[in-house]
Formats: C-alpha cells, sequence, structure tokens
C-alpha cells in the first residue's frame, strides 16, 4: 500500500502514514473484500461498530432492509452512493451516527420507511434532495441533527406518520 497514497506526511510531522490512518484503510479494504453481494437484509449489519470511520463502496444492489445498518457507529464519517433503489425501510439506518458529514443522494424511489434514519446525525450540515415520494414514515427523521444548516422541501404527500 502506497503510504498514504502518495502523499508527503512528512509536512505534518509523519516519516509515514499514521497507524490510526492504515487501521481504517485496511478495515475498510476488509469489508469489501469479504462482502456479500446476494445479501438482501443488511439489518443491523453494522451496528454499534465503533472501528467503522469510512464505509467503502460495495454492491448493495439486492438489498431489501438497511434498516439499523449503521445504527450507533459514532466514528462514521463518510458513505459512499450505495445502491439502494431496492430498499424498502430505512429506519434508524443511520441513527447515532455523530460524526457522519454527509448524506449520499440514496435513491428512496421503493422505501416507505424512512423514521429515525438520521435521528442524532449532529454533524450532517446539509441534506442532498431526496424522492420521499412514497414514504409513510418520516417521524424523527431529522432528530438531533444539531449542525442541519440546509434541508431542501420533502414531499410528504403520501406520510401517515
Amino acid at each position: 500500500m502506497p503510504s498514504g497514497g502518495g502523499l508527503d506526511w512528512s509536512v505534518l510531522g509523519y516519516s509515514d502514514t499514521p497507524q490510526g490512518i492504515v487501521d481504517i484503510y485496511d478495515y475498510a479494504l476488509y469489508i469489501q473484500e469479504t462482502w456479500n453481494a446476494s445479501a438482501t437484509n443488511l439489518s443491523n449489519k453494522f451496528m454499534n461498530n465503533r472501528a467503522l470511520v469510512i464505509m467503502p463502496l460495495v454492491d448493495t444492489s439486492k438489498a431489501t432492509n438497511m434498516s439499523m445498518m449503521f445504527y450507533g457507529c459514532v466514528n462514521l464519517s463518510s458513505m459512499p452512493l450505495l445502491d439502494t433503489n431496492k430498499v424498502t425501510n430505512f429506519s434508524n439506518m443511520f441513527a447515532s451516527c455523530s460524526s457522519l458529514l454527509n448524506i449520499p443522494l440514496f435513491d428512496l424511489s421503493s422505501a416507505t420507511n424512512i423514521q429515525s434514519m438520521f435521528n442524532g446525525c449532529s454533524s450532517v450540515v446539509t441534506v442532498p434532495q431526496l424522492d420521499t415520494s412514497r414514504i409513510s414514515f418520516f417521524n424523527g427523521l431529522f432528530q438531533g441533527c444539531s449542525a442541519l444548516e440546509n434541508l431542501p422541501v420533502l414531499d410528504t404527500s403520501s406520510a401517515t406518520n
């Protein structure tokens, strides 16, 4: 593995990539290499996993349930754009992910439940425009998102809760 992806760490006083960064990279690579692309139920997959800092891009094209997938991953800071076009349940997916900085433009076109999806994501500042036209359950969606500054208008026409 190249030292810090070819970065010159000496300008920061390091002779090589800091071990913590190597550990983060190695764990993300491990997730990617051992990923089960045929899994449909990803509920609780990484629940309360403190080692997860950056989620690698993995094949989630078969997934239908991502509820609580990253619940309590307090060190998770970055997410790639996962394939979510078949997912119906996103409830509590990122609840208590207090270090999460960005929310990718997830495909919510099949979703019906996004309740508490970002509850407690206290570092998120902006939310992309999300297709929420089929969502029934919204409650607690952005509760505890204390840094949130920009929120697009959400289509709540199908909301029952």
